[in-house]
């Protein structure tokens, strides 16, 4: 892995960073490729290295492919306005209604002025707070007060990062104190779609 990168940094020097990375993870692959047929053969463990390294390049060669698809835009260019913001004192039951007759998944929860974020219900949370119901829920019991927020400023190729790092995906989006919209995993795989598919 270390020998693909140092390759991709020689590269760079004459091509652009994608071009580069394309080359060093289609060597890897083939290396790989190599490792797991002897490892068949020979030695079992040189197999697995194989396999490793192979979703390895892989990997890292989407993730920089990625990327510089994200490079120059920011929340506001990819983010949902189109949302629906709780109150934390609306009903559980209203917000499974919510959920049946729509597409939205997780839910933003502002303030009494519906203007700053103070919660985030996950249909996770959802979920397991039905399992475990005794008696009527609202918004503010099923909750998570702990989130981060997303400027509109924020760059896209940021925001990518972290939704691969943390297991949350689902940001609410501000300006200033405002809230603006959200954006999510989903939200940002489309607009690299759409962001390939015009470049091609």
């Amino acid at each position: 892995m270390d020998g693909g990168r140092i390759l991709r940094a020689l590269l760079s020097m004459r091509l652009d960073r994608v071009k580069a990375t394309q080359i060093a993870a289609n060597l890897g692959q083939l290396v790989a490729v190599i490792f797991f047929f002897l490892g068949l053969l020979y030695n079992p463990f040189l197999a697995l290295i194989g396999v490793f390294i192979f979703f390895g390049a892989f990997g890292e060669n989407v993730m920089v492919q990625h990327l510089t698809l994200l490079q120059g835009y920011n929340a506001k260019d990819a983010m949902m306005t189109d949302i629906t913001v709780l109150d934390p004192d609306d009903s559980l039951e209203s917000v499974i209604e919510l959920i049946l007759s729509g597409t939205e998944r997780d839910f933003i929860v502002t303030n009494s002025d519906g203007l700053r974020p103070v919660g985030i219900v996950y249909n996770q949370n959802i979920i397991q707070a039905m399992k475990a119901k005794d008696g009527p829920l609202t918004v503010k019991d099923v909750m998570n007060s702990n989130f981060d927020i997303i400027n509109e400023s924020d760059e896209l190729t940021a925001i990518y990062r972290k939704m691969q790092s943390e297991q949350k995906s689902f940001f609410p989006v501000t300006d200033g104190n405002r809230l603006s919209g959200a954006i999510d995993r989903t939200n940002i795989n489309e607009f690299m779609v759409f962001k390939s598919s015009v470049a091609y």
